[in-house]
């Protein structure tokens, strides 16, 4: 079945950052490091013109069919000597430069043989080299990307695809096509480079790591070139934090190696800089702790060494790791000592917690050792937190109290934070609490990290009370104290407690204590409802932002807000007019056109919402440097896809999704629909099989994915197989029936003779699709019961 998106939940729908108002900063698709950065803009210089395509017609090499004279050929078989023929055609008009003829020859020809994929793969290919020689790239580019995926075991067509998309700055595309190129042949530090930095981008660290394991195995990096540092240094970050040490010390040690000799590589001091980049020492740092894991312990002491020569503390406390690693825990007591002594804080806590590992009798006195070195170094934060840490566990809530507050002041510490909630909220002070709102950074950023402590205070009804209460107390003060911070503060607490009427009433208290700070009040205001459900009063916030004007009118994100709000409540013509005034106010962002559009859908104005949706792709599709752009226009085509499968248009439908994997070549989503589609018309149906088992394999517990897995199965007339698959996709949607997985499964009982699993099948079907409201697909499994 096709996944849904357009019941993508409100929150995802909305799309802008609720942390301040300006478009989300969406990562881009292609993080470049400075190093990074200078290597792939060269390479972009030194390959920017296409190079020629290898010759289409080897592609058509295959067998000659024997001809037996007395079996006359099927339509079929006549059909694809047509196409063959055309094809010679098209090549032999292209030759002449009789290009409009040429790709006449090979539309026919595809017309007439349209589920041979190399015939497709070669056509598109002609077809391609014909855009590039009159210098129509983006299309010689989709051409060859479709190439590759009609002939998928032929990668000759990569370097092309590559090379176009870099020509045309389509970075993020270029990474993609990077990822596929490096997978099958991963001798090239660039386009491993490119790989690597995206998939890490995309949080895919272990298939980057294959990737670089695979670039290994082809044979010894040349360390001369900056690619293959840059690489062997993130990797060893990502085997790291995957806590792989030895992979992780082997990928170093050759930027160490480069770095302790780099005349021998023909490195000068830029290329250097811009290999440890802005901090030298954390990239030491990193290199120790890779030997430090792996007992390489001098090799670990000369990288903490450079790390620690302008930071006599982290010497210090580098040296007692190395000592308490090599069990030598004495050496590593007296080494945290001295970091003691000197009073150093660069280390955190992290000293004082190695100490007591180390020297067990200093454990059963640290809380009187603690207090001591506080008292020598008062304004030493770390050893003062780390006692507070202690004074908890002793059960000394009281003292843990006095120490936390001095300090806060001085270096703020979200863990500081937590600590004194809880102890506010287990001796009940609710005065000390709402003191504490008045010293956070910024409500909006702190409340929320304040994790478990909080959620339990706010679980605590009478607590909460107890802080409402003591907030309007000094509100009924003549001239009140009570800040805007701490309004805000009382809003989130009763939003968490789920008392509306109070979030209310503090919301407006907090927008009337700083009026040029409105905007920042309204936006939480009405996200933080629309997060719990309370669309009317999201609208109502959102709807005041806008009369009262607390943005210009070239801002018109509150109208925007407003849109979501009003079509989540169901109140779609308020909510198209507020969606069409965003987008009349600031034409240019191609987020309030899809507001527009998704609201215009949820409606059931159909053909208003396809109009808009293909009017925001024509508009948008040529921005290539946002990702927050592209990543609209590509849920803008699996949308538009969606509405032209209710409209029986199947061309249209399709063609859209594989607009989308031009682009996105590996999107599941795009795999799974456009396979589902040309299964459900019986077409193309081991390459819909293909696609379709890939999105299985990257989403095993999709129910969508795993119902179009069962139906291509149906259709190739492979039953147990598909009853298994179906069965599994009911067992995912076991919380949400649907009706077409029913429907599937009542077909393959049919076929496998058992009627009455049949007939218990489609009763669920039409019970499904009565709650979906869908006439069409009602009608269709009511006529199968009748004739059962």
């Amino acid at each position: 079945m096709i996944a849904s998106r357009p019941v993508a939940p409100i929150m995802n729908i909305l799309r802008l950052s609720a942390a301040g108002l300006r478009r989300p900063s969406c990562r881009t698709a292609l993080r470049l490091l400075p190093i990074c950065t200078a290597i792939l803009l060269t390479a972009q210089a030194a390959t920017a013109s296409p190079v020629p395509a290898s010759t289409a017609g080897e592609l058509l090499d295959q067998p000659a069919a024997r001809f037996d004279p007395h079996l006359p050929r099927t339509p079929g078989e006549n059909d694809h000597l047509r196409a063959a023929a055309l094809f010679a055609s098209g090549l032999i008009h292209a030759k002449r430069q009789e290009y409009d003829q040429a790709l006449a020859d090979y539309q026919r020809a595809i017309q007439l043989d349209p589920d041979n994929g190399r015939l497709r793969s070669a056509v598109l290919v002609s077809q391609a080299r014909i855009h590039e020689i009159h210098q129509r790239l983006p299309e010689a580019l989709t051409a060859y990307q479709r190439a590759l995926r009609w002939d998928p075991q032929n990668k000759s067509y990569l370097p092309q695809i590559l090379q176009l998309a870099r020509h045309l700055d389509r970075h993020a595309e270029t990474a993609r096509y990077s990822v596929l190129l490096v997978t099958e042949n991963p001798n090239d530090s660039l386009e491993v480079l490119r790989a690597f930095i995206y998939l890490h981008e995309e949080d895919q660290l272990p298939r980057a790591l294959t990737i670089f394991e695979k670039a290994l195995q082809t044979g010894q990096p040349d360390l001369r070139q900056p690619a293959w540092i840059e690489l062997h240094k993130l990797a060893g970050e990502a085997y790291l934090a995957l806590d792989k040490p030895r992979q992780a010390a082997d990928a170093l040690a050759v930027v160490e190696r480069v770095l302790s000799e780099p005349a021998r590589f023909g490195w000068d001091d830029e290329m250097i800089d811009l290999i440890q980049g802005e901090q030298p020492a954390k990239l030491d740092e990193m290199i120790g702790r890779a030997y430090l894991a792996t007992k390489q312990w001098d090799k670990a002491r000369a990288a903490f060494d450079r790390a620690t020569s302008e930071d006599p503390g982290g010497k210090w406390y580098w040296t007692a790791r190395l000592q308490a690693a090599a069990d030598r825990p004495q050496e590593a007591a007296r080494s945290v000592q001295q970091y003691i002594d000197g009073k150093y804080t660069s280390q955190g806590s992290n000293p004082y917690r190695l100490l007591f590992e180390v020297a067990p009798a200093e454990a059963g006195q640290r809380i009187g050792r603690l207090e001591g070195w506080l008292a020598q170094d008062p304004k030493n934060a770390p050893l003062a937190y780390f006692l507070s840490e202690q004074y908890l566990a002793a059960g000394r809530r009281q003292d843990a109290r006095q120490v936390i507050e001095k300090q806060i002041q001085r270096q703020p510490k979200g863990q500081a934070y937590q600590n004194l909630v809880r102890i506010y909220h287990q001796v009940k002070d609710h005065k000390a609490f709402l003191r504490l709102t008045a010293n956070l950074p910024s409500p909006f950023a702190t409340l929320p990290t304040l994790g478990q402590p909080l959620d339990a205070a706010c679980a605590d009804p009478a607590f909460v009370d107890g802080i409402v209460a003591a907030a309007r107390k000094q509100l009924a003060k003549p001239e009140t104290d009570l800040t805007r911070e701490q309004r805000l503060a009382v809003a989130i607490l009763a939003v968490k407690s789920q008392r509306w009427d109070v979030a209310k009433n503090f919301y407006s208290l907090a927008a009337q204590a700083d009026p040029a700070r409105k905007a920042e009040v309204y936006e939480a205001w009405g996200l933080d409802f629309l997060a719990a459900g309370r669309f009317a009063d999201a609208a109502d916030a959102f709807r005041l932002a806008v009369n009262e004007k607390v943005l210009p009118a070239s801002t018109p994100i509150f109208s925007y807000y407003l849109a979501g709000a009003l079509a989540a409540d169901d109140k779609f013509e308020p909510a198209i007019k507020a969606a069409r005034h965003a987008v009349q106010a600031s034409p240019s962002e191609a987020e309030y056109h899809y507001r527009l559009a998704w609201v215009l859908y949820r409606a059931g104005r159909r053909s208003d919402a396809i109009q808009t949706y293909r009017q925001l792709i024509e508009r948008f599709d040529a921005e290539r440097e946002l990702s927050a752009t592209r990543e609209l226009v590509r849920e803008s085509r699996l949308t538009l896809s969606h509405l032209y499968v209710q409209e029986d248009d199947f061309e249209a439908a399709t063609e859209l999704l594989e607009q989308v994997l031009d682009e996105f070549p590996e999107d599941h989503g795009a795999m799974n629909d456009l396979g589902y589609l040309w299964a459900d018309r019986g077409i193309r149906l081991q390459r819909a099989w293909r696609m379709i088992q890939a999105a299985c394999v990257a989403e095993p517990d999709n129910m969508a994915y795993r119902d179009s897995l069962g139906w291509v199965h149906y259709r190739l007339g492979d039953h147990h197989q598909a009853l298994a698959q179906l069965q599994r996709a009911v067992q995912l949607g076991a919380d949400r029936p649907d009706g077409v997985i029913y429907d599937h499964l009542g077909d393959v009982y049919q076929a496998l003779g058992q009627a009455e699993q049949a007939r218990t099948a489609w009763q669920k079907a039409v019970q499904a699709f009565e709650h979906a409201e869908d006439q069409k697909a009602l009608d269709r499994v009511r006529e199968k019961l009748k004739g059962e």
